[in-house]
């Protein structure tokens, strides 16, 4: 379990107030939950357990290390397989991931080399951009959680192998 809290220390970058920043989140977390109950894909997304409007508090339910901070060798399997399921549960859901950095801090792998992906508070849900930073961001394509973009930062890792 990890409970994240929304704080203002983004509204310089990305000017999102913590509490804009928390319903994006939960916003596209609760489309891609939504997604995962209808089908049979493997879960590569965080589940939702609880949140609190009142301290703008999120829990969720997850399990792997951020590749960047892998300490040991992992096998990532079926990469492309476990990259297209993600994609697919984007497009379902209409998210765009858009905070995917090289250092691989919102991407994670498990002990058994399942991808899962986490940090949705700079996103576009639903085809809708909360404000001009998730455009800006949408036009540079950079941080966008893509299929390339994943298996870049996977592949570039010392310590992942991929299968």
């Amino acid at each position: 379990m990890y409970t994240k809290q929304f704080r203002t220390r983004f509204q310089n970058w990305n000017g999102m107030t913590a509490y804009q920043n928390f319903i994006l989140e939960l916003d596209c977390m609760s489309r891609i939950n939504r997604v995962l109950e209808t089908g049979d894909i493997r879960r590569h997304f965080p589940r939702l357990v609880q949140f609190d409007v009142k301290s703008l508090t999120v829990t969720y339910s997850y399990e792997g290390v951020g590749v960047n901070n892998l300490q040991e060798s992992v096998v990532v399997p079926r990469v492309w397989e476990q990259l297209d399921e993600i994609d697919r549960t984007f497009k379902r859901a209409r998210v765009v991931h858009l905070d995917m950095h090289r250092s691989g801090k919102n991407l994670l792998v498990g002990s058994k080399g399942n991808i899962t992906v986490i940090d949705f508070d700079v996103a576009q849900a639903g085809g809708l951009s909360f404000n001009w930073s998730i455009d800006k961001r949408i036009e540079s394509g950079k941080l966008v959680a893509s299929k390339a973009n994943m298996f870049d930062i996977l592949a570039s890792h010392r310590y992942v192998r991929l299968g």
